[in-house]
């Protein structure tokens, strides 16, 4: 680019170069894409891109392969340049599952660059309802999906075992389970409660509040063996 020069009322080109400079991107052992940028007028890149390389963290760009001055979208080139990527090793914790008296698969996971899980796996046990990983056996804190680990961790199921199911009659003390293809219905219920309905394996599969004798839908449900707890009982109903 020149730029317009004026001396002494007379106009004429200078060949002074202001902005658009080519800039390199050095990946630095990594991997990128584009491999080079082109500054703008006000001699500034207007985004930059993200290298990857395996095992370690991108910590940013800067002016030397070690040391330097970070480069950001509000550095000012006035030349052709280089720019480097900087990495951190990745540090990889290993986090065991322990099933507490259930069974989870699989029974180990590794945390990602940002130290969190991709996700966990749901256990099962049978007549206990999952009630979500935590850091003890017992008590403990629980873990959140955006949990972060430091270091190799072993995290705990906690479960809440379902109280005995009363069978074939599907009636407990004054409480009775009244049951269609597409709907469930609690009579006898005297206040409004809270209803847990699992599988077998102890899976929440629907939790709300209900008043008595409300019909609640199970459409959605495929057909099979569950179980309802309310008022304290558990009733075991068949679809």
């Amino acid at each position: 680019m020149f730029q317009e020069c004026f001396h002494e009322h007379i106009s004429h080109k200078c060949n002074l170069r202001i902005g658009s400079y080519t800039v390199t991107f050095n990946a630095n052992g990594g991997n990128v894409n584009p491999t080079v940028g082109t500054t703008g007028i006000d001699a500034k890149l207007s985004s930059l891109p993200t290298p990857t390389r395996e095992g370690y963290i991108f910590t940013g760009w800067f002016t030397a392969e070690t040391g330097g001055t970070e480069v950001t979208l509000n550095t000012v080139f006035d030349s052709d340049s280089t720019v480097y990527a900087q990495w951190s090793p990745q540090t990889i914790h290993i986090v065991k599952f322990h099933a507490n008296g259930g069974t989870v698969s699989p029974d180990s996971s590794h945390t990602l660059a940002d130290s969190t899980l991709a996700s966990y796996p749901e256990p099962t046990r049978e007549g206990h309802a999952f009630e979500g990983w935590f850091t003890s056996a017992t008590g403990g804190t629980k873990i959140n999906a955006d949990r972060k680990y430091d270091s190799h961790t072993t995290i705990y199921a906690q479960w809440t075992e379902l109280s005995p199911i009363v069978q074939p009659n599907f009636a407990a003390g004054n409480i009775r389970l009244i049951t269609t293809a597409n709907h469930i219905q609690i009579v006898n219920l005297n206040r409004d409660s809270v209803l847990r309905l699992y599988d077998l394996r102890g899976k929440a599969l629907i939790t709300r509040m209900v008043q008595p004798s409300e019909s609640v839908s199970i459409t959605h449900l495929p057909k099979g063996v569950y179980m309802v707890n309310i008022g304290g009982q558990t009733l075991k109903f068949v679809k």
